[in-house]
Protein backbone atom coordinates (compact mmCIF):
# COMPACT_ATOMS: atom_id res chain seq x y z
CA UNK A 1 0.00 0.00 0.00
CA UNK A 2 2.87 2.39 0.81
CA UNK A 3 4.42 1.83 -2.61
CA UNK A 4 1.07 2.49 -4.25
CA UNK A 5 0.66 5.71 -2.26
CA UNK A 6 4.16 6.89 -3.18
CA UNK A 7 3.41 6.21 -6.83
CA UNK A 8 0.21 8.24 -6.60
CA UNK A 9 2.10 11.12 -5.00
CA UNK A 10 4.64 11.11 -7.83
CA UNK A 11 1.88 10.99 -10.44
CA UNK A 12 0.04 13.80 -8.71
CA UNK A 13 3.22 15.90 -8.49
CA UNK A 14 4.57 14.79 -11.84
CA UNK A 15 5.03 18.33 -13.12
CA UNK A 16 7.44 19.10 -10.30
CA UNK A 17 9.45 16.01 -11.19
CA UNK A 18 9.32 16.70 -14.93
CA UNK A 19 10.25 20.38 -14.68
CA UNK A 20 13.08 19.73 -12.20
CA UNK A 21 14.47 16.92 -14.35
CA UNK A 22 14.32 18.97 -17.55
CA UNK A 23 15.85 22.01 -15.85
CA UNK A 24 18.75 19.95 -14.49
CA UNK A 25 19.30 18.29 -17.87
CA UNK A 26 19.27 21.66 -19.63
CA UNK A 27 21.78 23.23 -17.23
CA UNK A 28 24.13 20.24 -17.38
CA UNK A 29 23.84 20.06 -21.17
CA UNK A 30 24.65 23.76 -21.46
CA UNK A 31 27.89 23.45 -19.52
CA UNK A 32 28.80 20.00 -20.86
CA UNK A 33 28.56 21.10 -24.47
CA UNK A 34 30.64 24.21 -23.73
CA UNK A 35 33.31 22.40 -21.71
CA UNK A 36 36.80 22.12 -23.24
CA UNK A 37 37.76 18.42 -23.72
CA UNK A 38 40.77 17.14 -21.78
CA UNK A 39 43.06 14.21 -22.59
CA UNK A 40 44.87 11.78 -20.32
CA UNK A 41 48.19 10.10 -21.16
CA UNK A 42 49.37 7.18 -19.01
CA UNK A 43 52.86 5.81 -18.39
CA UNK A 44 53.27 2.58 -16.43
CA UNK A 45 56.16 1.77 -14.10
CA UNK A 46 57.06 -1.43 -12.28
CA UNK A 47 58.14 -1.42 -8.64
CA UNK A 48 60.22 -4.38 -7.41
CA UNK A 49 61.21 -4.16 -3.72
CA UNK A 50 64.98 -4.81 -3.51
CA UNK A 51 66.35 -7.07 -0.82
CA UNK A 52 63.04 -8.89 -0.38
CA UNK A 53 63.15 -12.60 -1.07
CA UNK A 54 60.00 -13.84 0.66
CA UNK A 55 56.52 -12.27 0.17
CA UNK A 56 55.65 -11.97 3.85
CA UNK A 57 53.60 -9.27 5.60
CA UNK A 58 56.70 -7.17 6.14
CA UNK A 59 57.39 -7.28 2.42
CA UNK A 60 53.89 -5.92 1.70
CA UNK A 61 54.40 -3.08 4.16
CA UNK A 62 57.76 -2.29 2.61
CA UNK A 63 56.21 -2.28 -0.86
CA UNK A 64 53.53 0.19 0.26
CA UNK A 65 56.18 2.42 1.83
CA UNK A 66 58.27 2.28 -1.32
CA UNK A 67 55.30 3.21 -3.52
CA UNK A 68 54.42 6.08 -1.19
CA UNK A 69 58.00 7.31 -1.47
CA UNK A 70 57.83 7.36 -5.25
CA UNK A 71 54.45 9.12 -5.12
CA UNK A 72 55.93 11.87 -2.96
CA UNK A 73 59.08 12.06 -5.04
CA UNK A 74 57.22 12.60 -8.32
CA UNK A 75 55.40 15.57 -6.75
CA UNK A 76 58.60 17.13 -5.41
CA UNK A 77 59.85 20.48 -6.67
CA UNK A 78 63.06 18.82 -7.87
CA UNK A 79 61.25 16.47 -10.22
CA UNK A 80 58.77 19.13 -11.35
CA UNK A 81 61.48 21.67 -11.99
CA UNK A 82 63.63 19.23 -13.97
CA UNK A 83 60.60 18.19 -16.03
CA UNK A 84 59.73 21.78 -16.95
CA UNK A 85 63.37 22.43 -17.80
CA UNK A 86 63.64 19.48 -20.16
CA UNK A 87 60.31 20.25 -21.87
CA UNK A 88 60.94 23.99 -22.03
CA UNK A 89 57.67 24.93 -20.36
CA UNK A 90 56.91 27.10 -17.35
CA UNK A 91 53.99 25.06 -16.04
CA UNK A 92 52.86 21.47 -15.84
CA UNK A 93 49.35 20.06 -16.27
CA UNK A 94 47.79 18.08 -13.45
CA UNK A 95 49.03 14.54 -12.88
CA UNK A 96 48.59 11.69 -10.43
CA UNK A 97 50.43 8.46 -9.65
CA UNK A 98 48.80 5.42 -8.10
CA UNK A 99 49.24 1.68 -7.86
CA UNK A 100 47.27 -0.75 -10.00
CA UNK A 101 45.59 -3.14 -7.55
CA UNK A 102 46.94 -6.71 -7.32
CA UNK A 103 50.03 -5.81 -9.39
CA UNK A 104 53.56 -4.41 -8.99
CA UNK A 105 52.66 -1.59 -11.40
CA UNK A 106 52.07 2.10 -10.91
CA UNK A 107 50.27 4.31 -13.40
CA UNK A 108 51.28 7.89 -13.95
CA UNK A 109 48.34 9.84 -15.43
CA UNK A 110 48.78 13.31 -16.90
CA UNK A 111 45.67 15.27 -17.90
CA UNK A 112 45.78 18.25 -20.25
CA UNK A 113 43.80 20.03 -22.91
CA UNK A 114 46.73 19.26 -25.25
CA UNK A 115 47.18 15.53 -25.94
CA UNK A 116 50.82 15.78 -27.10
CA UNK A 117 51.81 17.71 -23.99
CA UNK A 118 50.10 15.13 -21.76
CA UNK A 119 52.13 12.29 -23.31
CA UNK A 120 55.44 14.19 -23.18
CA UNK A 121 54.97 15.19 -19.55
CA UNK A 122 54.05 11.62 -18.53
CA UNK A 123 57.14 10.12 -20.17
CA UNK A 124 59.50 12.83 -18.89
CA UNK A 125 58.21 12.54 -15.34
CA UNK A 126 58.63 8.76 -15.44
CA UNK A 127 62.18 9.03 -16.76
CA UNK A 128 63.24 11.63 -14.17
CA UNK A 129 61.68 9.57 -11.39
CA UNK A 130 63.75 6.55 -12.48
CA UNK A 131 66.89 8.69 -12.63
CA UNK A 132 66.24 10.05 -9.17
CA UNK A 133 65.87 6.52 -7.86
CA UNK A 134 69.19 5.49 -9.45
CA UNK A 135 70.96 8.54 -8.04
CA UNK A 136 69.73 7.73 -4.56
CA UNK A 137 70.90 4.13 -4.95
CA UNK A 138 74.42 4.97 -6.17
CA UNK A 139 75.23 8.18 -4.35
CA UNK A 140 76.03 6.86 -0.85
CA UNK A 141 79.03 8.24 1.18
CA UNK A 142 79.34 4.85 2.84
CA UNK A 143 80.31 3.27 -0.47
CA UNK A 144 83.11 5.81 -0.92
CA UNK A 145 84.62 5.25 2.55
CA UNK A 146 84.43 1.47 2.12
CA UNK A 147 86.34 1.62 -1.13
CA UNK A 148 88.93 3.88 0.48
CA UNK A 149 89.42 1.39 3.30
CA UNK A 150 89.83 -1.46 0.79
CA UNK A 151 92.42 0.52 -1.14
CA UNK A 152 94.35 1.34 2.04
CA UNK A 153 94.40 -2.31 3.06
CA UNK A 154 95.64 -3.29 -0.40
CA UNK A 155 98.47 -0.78 -0.17
CA UNK A 156 99.40 -1.95 3.33
CA UNK A 157 99.40 -5.62 2.22
CA UNK A 158 101.63 -4.76 -0.74
CA UNK A 159 104.02 -2.82 1.51
CA UNK A 160 104.37 -5.65 4.01
CA UNK A 161 104.82 -8.19 1.21
CA UNK A 162 107.70 -6.13 -0.20
CA UNK A 163 109.30 -5.83 3.24
CA UNK A 164 109.04 -9.58 3.77
CA UNK A 165 110.67 -10.24 0.40
CA UNK A 166 113.61 -8.00 1.32
CA UNK A 167 114.07 -9.71 4.70
CA UNK A 168 113.93 -13.16 3.14
CA UNK A 169 116.80 -12.19 0.77
CA UNK A 170 119.08 -10.97 3.62
CA UNK A 171 121.72 -13.16 5.28
CA UNK A 172 121.29 -13.81 8.03
CA UNK A 173 117.46 -13.64 7.91
CA UNK A 174 115.46 -11.85 10.57
CA UNK A 175 113.31 -14.83 11.44
CA UNK A 176 111.35 -12.98 14.13
CA UNK A 177 110.42 -10.06 11.92
CA UNK A 178 109.44 -12.33 9.04
CA UNK A 179 107.11 -14.23 11.37
CA UNK A 180 105.57 -10.96 12.58
CA UNK A 181 105.00 -9.82 8.98
CA UNK A 182 103.37 -13.12 8.04
CA UNK A 183 101.03 -12.83 10.99
CA UNK A 184 100.11 -9.23 10.08
CA UNK A 185 99.54 -10.22 6.43
CA UNK A 186 97.15 -13.01 7.44
CA UNK A 187 95.14 -10.56 9.52
CA UNK A 188 95.14 -7.92 6.82
CA UNK A 189 94.16 -10.37 4.08
CA UNK A 190 91.20 -11.62 6.16
CA UNK A 191 90.05 -8.05 6.74
CA UNK A 192 90.62 -7.23 3.09
CA UNK A 193 88.57 -10.23 1.92
CA UNK A 194 85.72 -9.35 4.27
CA UNK A 195 85.65 -5.75 3.08
CA UNK A 196 85.84 -6.85 -0.53
CA UNK A 197 82.92 -9.23 -0.01
CA UNK A 198 80.92 -6.46 1.66
CA UNK A 199 81.69 -4.17 -1.27
CA UNK A 200 80.50 -6.77 -3.75
CA UNK A 201 77.30 -7.33 -1.75
CA UNK A 202 76.69 -3.59 -1.59
CA UNK A 203 77.19 -3.26 -5.33
CA UNK A 204 74.64 -6.02 -5.88
CA UNK A 205 72.26 -4.29 -3.47
CA UNK A 206 72.76 -0.93 -5.17
CA UNK A 207 72.16 -2.52 -8.53
CA UNK A 208 68.92 -4.04 -7.23
CA UNK A 209 67.84 -0.72 -5.75
CA UNK A 210 68.68 1.14 -8.91
CA UNK A 211 66.52 -1.31 -10.87
CA UNK A 212 63.66 -1.27 -8.35
CA UNK A 213 61.79 1.20 -10.56
CA UNK A 214 61.53 0.57 -14.28
CA UNK A 215 59.45 1.94 -17.11
CA UNK A 216 57.32 -0.81 -18.64
CA UNK A 217 55.03 1.23 -20.90
CA UNK A 218 55.55 4.63 -22.47
CA UNK A 219 52.69 7.08 -22.61
CA UNK A 220 51.23 7.56 -26.08
CA UNK A 221 49.38 10.57 -27.42
CA UNK A 222 45.67 10.03 -26.54
CA UNK A 223 43.26 10.19 -29.48
CA UNK A 224 40.02 10.70 -27.53
CA UNK A 225 39.11 12.94 -24.60
CA UNK A 226 39.31 11.26 -21.22
CA UNK A 227 36.79 13.53 -19.54
CA UNK A 228 33.18 12.28 -19.33
CA UNK A 229 31.67 12.81 -22.73
CA UNK A 230 28.72 15.11 -23.10
CA UNK A 231 26.18 12.33 -23.46
CA UNK A 232 27.25 10.63 -20.24
CA UNK A 233 27.36 13.94 -18.39
CA UNK A 234 23.89 14.91 -19.57
CA UNK A 235 22.51 11.49 -18.61
CA UNK A 236 24.02 11.77 -15.14
CA UNK A 237 22.69 15.31 -14.79
CA UNK A 238 19.25 14.12 -15.83
CA UNK A 239 19.34 11.32 -13.26
CA UNK A 240 20.38 13.77 -10.54
CA UNK A 241 17.59 16.11 -11.63
CA UNK A 242 15.10 13.23 -11.53
CA UNK A 243 16.17 12.33 -8.00
CA UNK A 244 15.96 15.99 -6.99
CA UNK A 245 12.52 16.31 -8.58
CA UNK A 246 11.28 13.27 -6.69
CA UNK A 247 12.61 14.78 -3.48
CA UNK A 248 10.90 18.10 -4.19
CA UNK A 249 7.66 16.28 -4.97
CA UNK A 250 7.67 14.62 -1.57
CA UNK A 251 8.61 17.90 0.13
CA UNK A 252 5.70 19.63 -1.61
CA UNK A 253 3.44 16.76 -0.56
CA UNK A 254 4.56 17.10 3.05
CA UNK A 255 3.85 20.85 3.00
CA UNK A 256 0.52 20.62 1.18
CA UNK A 257 -0.72 17.02 0.96
CA UNK A 258 -3.18 16.01 -1.74
CA UNK A 259 -5.96 13.47 -1.73
CA UNK A 260 -5.05 10.11 -3.21
CA UNK A 261 -6.94 7.29 -1.54
CA UNK A 262 -10.58 6.73 -0.64
CA UNK A 263 -9.71 6.34 3.02
CA UNK A 264 -7.76 9.61 2.99
CA UNK A 265 -10.60 11.52 1.31
CA UNK A 266 -13.25 10.15 3.67
CA UNK A 267 -11.06 10.89 6.70
CA UNK A 268 -10.47 14.48 5.55
CA UNK A 269 -14.10 15.22 4.63
CA UNK A 270 -15.45 13.15 7.53
CA UNK A 271 -18.01 11.84 5.03
CA UNK A 272 -18.51 8.84 2.81
CA UNK A 273 -18.03 8.89 -0.95
CA UNK A 274 -21.44 8.70 -2.62
CA UNK A 275 -20.45 9.28 -6.23
CA UNK A 276 -17.52 9.02 -8.63
CA UNK A 277 -17.83 10.98 -11.85
CA UNK A 278 -15.39 10.18 -14.69
CA UNK A 279 -14.00 12.87 -16.99
CA UNK A 280 -16.91 13.94 -19.18
CA UNK A 281 -16.37 14.39 -22.88
CA UNK A 282 -16.60 18.07 -23.74
CA UNK A 283 -19.60 17.79 -26.11
CA UNK A 284 -21.68 16.02 -23.43
CA UNK A 285 -20.84 18.12 -20.36
CA UNK A 286 -24.15 19.98 -20.50
CA UNK A 287 -26.08 16.73 -20.79
CA UNK A 288 -24.22 13.46 -20.22
CA UNK A 289 -27.38 11.52 -21.09
CA UNK A 290 -26.97 12.67 -24.68
CA UNK A 291 -24.19 10.19 -25.42
CA UNK A 292 -21.56 9.80 -22.67
CA UNK A 293 -22.55 6.35 -21.37
CA UNK A 294 -19.93 6.09 -18.64
CA UNK A 295 -20.73 9.49 -17.18
CA UNK A 296 -24.49 8.85 -17.43
CA UNK A 297 -24.08 5.61 -15.49
CA UNK A 298 -22.06 7.43 -12.83
CA UNK A 299 -24.86 9.98 -12.38
CA UNK A 300 -27.44 7.19 -12.08
CA UNK A 301 -25.35 5.70 -9.27
CA UNK A 302 -25.11 9.10 -7.60
CA UNK A 303 -28.87 9.58 -7.95
CA UNK A 304 -29.54 6.20 -6.34
CA UNK A 305 -27.25 6.95 -3.42
CA UNK A 306 -28.85 10.35 -2.83
CA UNK A 307 -32.34 8.88 -2.95
CA UNK A 308 -31.35 6.41 -0.24
CA UNK A 309 -29.51 8.98 1.86
CA UNK A 310 -31.90 11.92 1.65
CA UNK A 311 -35.22 10.21 0.97
CA UNK A 312 -35.80 11.93 -2.37
CA UNK A 313 -38.59 9.54 -3.43
CA UNK A 314 -41.33 11.39 -1.55
CA UNK A 315 -43.62 13.97 -3.11
CA UNK A 316 -44.47 17.46 -1.92
CA UNK A 317 -47.78 16.33 -0.39
CA UNK A 318 -46.24 13.63 1.83
CA UNK A 319 -46.25 14.12 5.56
CA UNK A 320 -42.47 14.27 5.60
CA UNK A 321 -42.26 16.27 2.37
CA UNK A 322 -39.79 18.68 3.95
CA UNK A 323 -37.26 15.97 4.69
CA UNK A 324 -34.27 15.85 2.36
CA UNK A 325 -35.68 18.06 -0.37
CA UNK A 326 -33.25 20.96 -0.26
CA UNK A 327 -29.79 20.05 -1.53
CA UNK A 328 -26.71 22.23 -1.90
CA UNK A 329 -23.86 21.25 -4.19
CA UNK A 330 -20.69 22.88 -2.95
CA UNK A 331 -16.96 22.64 -3.53
CA UNK A 332 -13.94 23.93 -1.62
CA UNK A 333 -12.48 25.97 -4.47
CA UNK A 334 -13.61 27.06 -7.95
CA UNK A 335 -12.93 24.73 -10.84
CA UNK A 336 -13.84 21.41 -9.23
CA UNK A 337 -16.73 20.95 -11.70
CA UNK A 338 -19.53 21.49 -9.19
CA UNK A 339 -21.85 23.33 -11.60
CA UNK A 340 -21.58 20.62 -14.27
CA UNK A 341 -22.38 17.98 -11.67
CA UNK A 342 -25.31 20.01 -10.34
CA UNK A 343 -26.80 20.36 -13.84
CA UNK A 344 -26.46 16.66 -14.70
CA UNK A 345 -27.65 15.53 -11.28
CA UNK A 346 -30.77 17.64 -11.79
CA UNK A 347 -31.30 16.01 -15.18
CA UNK A 348 -30.82 12.56 -13.68
CA UNK A 349 -33.43 13.18 -10.94
CA UNK A 350 -35.84 14.66 -13.49
CA UNK A 351 -35.47 11.54 -15.67
CA UNK A 352 -36.49 9.57 -12.56
CA UNK A 353 -39.93 11.25 -12.76
CA UNK A 354 -39.24 13.71 -9.95
CA UNK A 355 -40.00 17.38 -10.27
CA UNK A 356 -36.73 19.25 -9.84
CA UNK A 357 -35.76 22.90 -9.75
CA UNK A 358 -32.13 23.90 -10.07
CA UNK A 359 -31.33 27.24 -8.45
CA UNK A 360 -28.13 28.96 -9.52
CA UNK A 361 -27.16 30.56 -6.21
CA UNK A 362 -23.77 31.73 -7.40
CA UNK A 363 -24.56 35.38 -7.94
CA UNK A 364 -20.88 36.23 -8.24
CA UNK A 365 -20.00 33.93 -11.17
CA UNK A 366 -23.24 32.39 -12.47
CA UNK A 367 -22.91 29.35 -14.74
CA UNK A 368 -26.21 27.45 -15.07
CA UNK A 369 -27.79 29.84 -17.56
CA UNK A 370 -24.86 29.13 -19.91
CA UNK A 371 -25.16 25.36 -19.45
CA UNK A 372 -28.91 25.40 -20.25
CA UNK A 373 -28.73 28.18 -22.84
CA UNK A 374 -31.13 30.72 -21.30
CA UNK A 375 -30.84 34.41 -20.50
CA UNK A 376 -29.47 35.66 -17.19
CA UNK A 377 -30.61 39.26 -17.61
CA UNK A 378 -34.31 38.90 -16.88
CA UNK A 379 -36.16 37.55 -13.86
CA UNK A 380 -33.73 35.74 -11.62
CA UNK A 381 -32.81 34.77 -8.07
CA UNK A 382 -31.23 38.12 -7.32
CA UNK A 383 -34.35 39.97 -8.52
CA UNK A 384 -36.55 37.74 -6.38
CA UNK A 385 -34.45 38.39 -3.25
CA UNK A 386 -34.44 42.11 -4.05
CA UNK A 387 -38.24 41.89 -4.46
CA UNK A 388 -38.10 43.03 -8.07
CA UNK A 389 -39.90 39.92 -9.32
CA UNK A 390 -41.59 36.78 -8.02
CA UNK A 391 -40.12 33.29 -7.81
CA UNK A 392 -42.71 32.00 -10.27
CA UNK A 393 -41.58 34.60 -12.79
CA UNK A 394 -37.91 33.65 -12.25
CA UNK A 395 -38.50 29.93 -12.67
CA UNK A 396 -37.90 28.99 -16.31
CA UNK A 397 -38.22 25.83 -18.35
CA UNK A 398 -35.15 24.30 -19.94
CA UNK A 399 -36.79 22.10 -22.55
CA UNK A 400 -36.92 19.02 -20.36
CA UNK A 401 -39.88 17.53 -18.55
CA UNK A 402 -39.82 17.76 -14.72
CA UNK A 403 -36.89 20.20 -14.70
CA UNK A 404 -36.91 23.96 -14.11
CA UNK A 405 -34.13 26.50 -13.60
CA UNK A 406 -33.83 29.69 -11.58
CA UNK A 407 -30.91 31.69 -13.01
CA UNK A 408 -28.68 33.67 -10.64
CA UNK A 409 -29.13 37.04 -12.27
CA UNK A 410 -26.75 39.98 -12.25
CA UNK A 411 -24.05 40.21 -9.61
CA UNK A 412 -24.84 41.97 -6.37
CA UNK A 413 -22.54 43.37 -3.72
CA UNK A 414 -24.50 41.77 -0.86
CA UNK A 415 -25.16 38.26 -2.15
CA UNK A 416 -24.22 36.65 1.18
CA UNK A 417 -26.76 38.75 3.07
CA UNK A 418 -29.44 38.00 0.50
CA UNK A 419 -28.89 34.24 0.72
CA UNK A 420 -29.01 34.32 4.52
CA UNK A 421 -32.14 36.51 4.66
CA UNK A 422 -35.69 35.63 5.69
CA UNK A 423 -36.68 36.23 2.08
CA UNK A 424 -34.46 33.32 1.06
CA UNK A 425 -36.02 31.07 3.70
CA UNK A 426 -39.49 31.99 2.43
CA UNK A 427 -38.36 31.32 -1.14
CA UNK A 428 -37.17 27.81 -0.26
CA UNK A 429 -40.50 27.01 1.39
CA UNK A 430 -42.31 28.18 -1.71
CA UNK A 431 -40.15 26.01 -3.97
CA UNK A 432 -40.75 22.96 -1.76
CA UNK A 433 -44.46 23.37 -2.26
CA UNK A 434 -44.06 22.94 -6.02
CA UNK A 435 -41.05 20.65 -6.50
CA UNK A 436 -39.87 17.34 -5.11
CA UNK A 437 -36.22 18.34 -5.08
CA UNK A 438 -34.57 21.76 -4.93
CA UNK A 439 -30.88 21.81 -5.89
CA UNK A 440 -28.77 24.86 -5.14
CA UNK A 441 -25.56 25.49 -7.05
CA UNK A 442 -23.57 27.76 -4.75
CA UNK A 443 -20.13 29.37 -5.12
CA UNK A 444 -16.99 27.69 -3.84
CA UNK A 445 -16.92 27.62 -0.02
CA UNK A 446 -13.47 29.17 0.38
CA UNK A 447 -14.04 31.69 -2.40
CA UNK A 448 -17.14 33.29 -0.83
CA UNK A 449 -19.26 32.77 2.31
CA UNK A 450 -22.44 32.41 0.23
CA UNK A 451 -22.47 28.61 0.23
CA UNK A 452 -21.91 28.49 3.97
CA UNK A 453 -24.97 30.71 4.41
CA UNK A 454 -26.98 28.37 2.19
CA UNK A 455 -25.65 25.30 4.01
CA UNK A 456 -27.47 26.42 7.15
CA UNK A 457 -30.82 26.45 5.25
CA UNK A 458 -30.71 23.23 3.26
CA UNK A 459 -31.37 19.66 4.33
CA UNK A 460 -28.14 18.26 2.96
CA UNK A 461 -24.87 19.32 1.39
CA UNK A 462 -23.10 17.34 -1.32
CA UNK A 463 -19.40 18.21 -1.36
CA UNK A 464 -17.77 18.00 -4.80
CA UNK A 465 -14.02 17.28 -4.82
CA UNK A 466 -11.57 16.96 -7.69
CA UNK A 467 -8.78 14.92 -6.06
CA UNK A 468 -6.24 15.90 -8.72
CA UNK A 469 -6.41 19.62 -8.05
CA UNK A 470 -7.67 20.00 -4.48
CA UNK A 471 -5.31 19.50 -1.56
CA UNK A 472 -6.08 17.89 1.76
CA UNK A 473 -5.68 21.17 3.65
CA UNK A 474 -8.13 23.01 1.39
CA UNK A 475 -10.81 20.33 1.73
CA UNK A 476 -10.30 20.23 5.48
CA UNK A 477 -10.77 24.02 5.68
CA UNK A 478 -13.97 23.79 3.63
CA UNK A 479 -15.32 21.07 5.89
CA UNK A 480 -14.57 23.19 8.96
CA UNK A 481 -16.56 26.06 7.41
CA UNK A 482 -19.55 23.74 6.98
CA UNK A 483 -19.19 22.36 10.51
CA UNK A 484 -19.36 25.85 11.98
CA UNK A 485 -22.95 26.29 10.73
CA UNK A 486 -23.95 22.72 11.57
CA UNK A 487 -24.35 21.70 7.92
CA UNK A 488 -25.56 18.18 7.19
CA UNK A 489 -22.97 16.83 4.72
CA UNK A 490 -24.61 13.90 2.97
CA UNK A 491 -21.45 12.74 1.26
CA UNK A 492 -18.68 13.47 -1.19
CA UNK A 493 -18.74 13.27 -4.98
CA UNK A 494 -15.35 12.75 -6.60
CA UNK A 495 -15.08 14.45 -9.95
CA UNK A 496 -12.82 13.60 -12.89
CA UNK A 497 -11.71 10.26 -11.50
CA UNK A 498 -10.64 7.45 -13.87
CA UNK A 499 -13.56 5.79 -15.61
CA UNK A 500 -12.78 2.33 -14.25
CA UNK A 501 -13.21 3.70 -10.72
CA UNK A 502 -16.34 5.64 -11.56
CA UNK A 503 -18.24 2.69 -13.07
CA UNK A 504 -17.32 -0.83 -12.06
CA UNK A 505 -18.98 -2.50 -15.03
CA UNK A 506 -19.11 0.18 -17.76
CA UNK A 507 -20.40 -2.26 -20.37
CA UNK A 508 -23.78 -2.40 -18.55
CA UNK A 509 -24.22 1.36 -18.83
CA UNK A 510 -24.80 1.24 -22.57
CA UNK A 511 -27.71 -1.16 -22.01
CA UNK A 512 -29.66 1.30 -19.83
CA UNK A 513 -32.88 2.64 -21.26
CA UNK A 514 -32.65 6.28 -22.41
CA UNK A 515 -35.38 7.38 -20.03
CA UNK A 516 -33.69 6.26 -16.81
Amino acid sequence: MEASRYLKILLGRRWIVIITTLAAAAVVAFFALRAVPVYTATAKLRVVPFGVNTPDYGAYLYFDRLVATYAELVQSNTVRGETMKRLGVDWLPGYTIETIPQTELMRLDVTSEFPDLAANVANTLAQILIEQNEAIATGSDTDSSLQTRINDLSDEINSLTEERTILENQIPQDIVRIAEINQELDTLRQTYNLLLLSSVQREVSQSSQANALTLVELATTPEFPSSSNSRTTIILGTVVGLIGGIGLAFIAEAINPRLYTTAQIEATTRSTIIGRIPPIRRKYRKDVFGGDARAAEAFRRLRTNLINLAGLNGSAVDADARQGKLLLLASAIPGDGKSTIAANLARSLARNQQSVVLVDADMRRPTQHTIFGISNDGDSLSNVLLEKSSIDEATEGVGMQNLKLVPAGVSTFNSTELLASQKMAALTNHLLEHFDVVIFDGPAILAAPDSVALAALVDGVVLVVDPKRTSQKIVDMAREELDQVGANVLGVVLNRVPADKATMWPSYSIMKQPGT
